[in-house]
């Protein structure tokens, strides 16, 4: 069948490639940190889960921006993997943003719009 459709090996081939880095994080090892939505507001809060933060004892998050970086705070953790509420300040200007999470040595980033 492969040589009836010689394309077809290769964007097997890159299938499988781009899609073992995702099946590999969700087994172990990968920082990562998901908000319960991706467009948030300005003065208001967003619940965040963060998992394979290994190593650390504090977390510390930010949204970084196109001109400039803004704190979320950090806070103390007894896992590696928790659920953490963060307060979006009013002065955010809306636009999209890295909302960064980092602690030990370890960091992940996600997208978000702030309306």
């Amino acid at each position: 069948m492969l040589k009836a459709l010689p394309g077809l090996g290769f964007i097997l081939a890159l299938i499988f490639a781009l899609a073992l880095p995702l099946v590999a994080g969700a087994h172990g090892g990968e920082t990562s940190i998901t908000p319960e939505n991706l467009v948030l507001s300005a003065g208001s809060e967003v619940k965040v889960e963060v998992g394979g933060l290994v190593g650390a004892d504090e977390a510390t998050f930010e949204l970084k921006g196109m001109f400039g970086s803004t704190p979320l705070g950090s806070y103390k953790i007894k896992s590696d993997d928790f659920t953490q509420t963060l307060a979006i300040p009013e002065n955010v200007e809306p636009g999209s943003y890295s909302l960064i999470v980092s602690g030990g040595g370890k960091s992940a980033k996600v997208v978000v719009t702030v309306k």
